[in-house]
């Protein structure tokens, strides 16, 4: 179980696969991070970053924000796991 929250990139490899490329302790430190990395055949800054909420015993995102290659949020999506 996660003490804290957990922020991950994670890109797509091909039309079918993504995987995550690297942990960070905040969104604001993986969006200065999100430079190194880019989704398949896309520019270098276009990442997905996905968190990781602390005091959960399963390893499911809460949230995911799609992040163009400007740094914009392109969006944002909330999930309540069952």
């Amino acid at each position: 179980m996660l003490n804290f929250d957990l922020y991950a990139i994670s890109t797509t490899k091909d039309e079918y696969h993504s995987s995550i490329d690297e942990f960070f302790p905040s969104f604001e430190e993986a969006m200065a991070h999100r430079m190194e990395y880019a989704d398949w055949s896309r520019p270098h800054g276009e990442v997905q970053i996905r968190k990781y909420p602390a005091g959960k015993k399963d390893f499911y995102p809460s949230e995911k924000w799609n992040i163009r290659a400007d740094g914009t949020i392109k969006e944002h999506r909330i999930y309540n796991w069952r």
